[in-house]
């Protein structure tokens, strides 16, 4: 999901025959407190069919790193609460009428 573009979303649903209606953008944040959350966090797929972020990191680095990279996650809990946030961008478009 890098290097994303609104423009492109928006011109990508017009040429696939959508008419876009309103985009709205948001910001999400969100804190975890406790290694339980942290472990929902990386085992949540970010949509249906993609991997976890955890599978992600077992795909490309392997068991043993990715055992790494949770403790390291459940470290940084237990000294003080992770926030982050993830941009949303609310799409909403209908099929256009010839």
């Amino acid at each position: 999901m890098t290097a994303f573009d609104a423009h492109t979303l928006i011109g990508h649903a017009a040429d696939a025959g959508f008419q876009v209606h309103p985009l709205t953008t948001d910001t999400v944040t969100t804190t975890m407190y406790t290694p339980d959350a942290v472990d929902a966090h990386l085992n949540r797929r970010p949509h249906p069919g993609a991997p976890t972020p955890l599978d992600t990191v077992t795909t490309a680095l392997g068991q043993p790193f990715a055992r790494r990279y949770r403790q390291a996650w459940h470290d940084a809990v237990e000294r003080k609460p992770i926030t982050y946030t993830t941009p949303v961008l609310y799409l909403t478009a209908t099929a256009r009428t010839h």
